[in-house]
């Protein structure tokens, strides 16, 4: 399916947004990801070459949904406005540019009909920095090289040879590092109201606005992991935003 294909009944019962959805895509849902997987998966061959070639990983092989529209989500989203009841997006806008997800928002706050909700889930870098703080120093650095992963602005070396290509089709690192105030400001320059943080944990109205996630574990979710292991303290290090049109 074409990323500007609009089939009537989206538009009859108000569309809700997966953005960056990765390869859950719930079918009540329109998907979008721009993953250069999503058409890699289409020819297993090739994709089988660049795994023994080493450009591709394991984390790479996963199939992908068919209902998944693959979509550059830094250009003007495909859709008419006010036609959105509902937008999703979970840990994707900070892998854009600053300048990119701002815009992105304000694409977001145009196809939203009056009174719909878009949810975000990013990382919590505020979190990340208080983590680094309360570390007393960090005479060994473990807590440094541990609050560098989290943020994970940059490889740690770097990328050459079959590596570079993959960094360069389709890197996973965070161009920006969202805070609280940074995110709600954005979301109300956007043109959103009623901007509102929950808890990840928290359970509240709107929750059944978003599909539950069924990702793999992320490799933000692996450093998270173990730096509850080794340090004992339990913490989310994730942010969750409702704002309404």
């Amino acid at each position: 399916m074409e990323a500007t294909t609009k089939p009537r009944e989206w538009t009859d019962l108000g569309i809700r947004l997966n953005l960056g959805c990765g390869a859950h895509a719930p079918q009540s849902w329109v998907n979008l990801d721009r993953s250069p997987q999503i058409q890699l998966s289409k020819h297993p061959r090739i994709r089988a070459v660049l795994r023994r070639a080493g450009v591709l990983h394991d984390l790479h092989m996963g199939d992908w949904p068919e209902n998944v529209i693959r979509r550059d989500l830094t250009k003007p989203l495909p859709f008419d406005d006010g036609v959105a009841s509902a937008a999703y997006s979970s840990h994707m806008l900070e892998h854009m540019f600053l300048e990119d997800a701002k815009s992105f928002l304000r694409e977001c706050a145009r196809v939203m009909r009056p009174g719909g909700v878009i949810r975000l889930a990013l990382p919590d870098a505020e979190e990340f920095a208080r983590e680094l703080l309360s570390a007393n120093g960090d005479a060994s650095g473990e807590v440094g090289l541990r609050y560098n992963e989290m943020l994970r602005a940059h490889p740690e070396s770097k990328p050459s040879g079959r590596r570079m290509v993959a960094y360069i089709g389709g890197s996973n690192y965070h161009k920006w590092q969202p805070t609280r105030g940074l995110v709600m400001r954005m979301l109300r320059d956007a043109g959103f109201a009623r901007v509102t943080r929950f808890e990840p944990w928290t359970v509240n109205p709107w929750y059944s606005i978003a599909p539950p996630s069924q990702r793999p574990e992320g490799a933000v979710d692996k450093v998270r992991r173990r730096w509850q292991s080794r340090f004992g303290r339990p913490r989310s290090g994730r942010m969750v935003f409702h704002a309404f049109a």
